[in-house]
């Protein structure tokens, strides 16, 4: 599933940055709870939280290939 792939590329960036569930926090506004169950596939995260993990990340997605992926 492309949203999995994508979670999986967003952990990959945080962990190579160095960046903590509690840093990624802080720069989104999502619990640590939130962040770790979104990573580990046991919440499905919205577009809106895509964004917020990424934007987090100084990163950008390409929104897309998700919105045609929910067609």
């Amino acid at each position: 599933m492309v949203v999995d792939k994508l979670v999986d590329k967003l952990k990959l960036i945080r962990l190579q940055k160095k960046i903590t569930h509690e840093e990624l926090s802080r720069l989104t506004g999502l619990s640590q709870k939130h962040i770790s169950n979104v990573e580990n596939h046991k919440a499905m995260p919205s577009i809106e939280t895509l964004q917020k993990l990424a934007y987090g990340l100084g990163v950008q997605i390409e929104l897309k290939l998700l919105e045609e992926q929910a067609s």
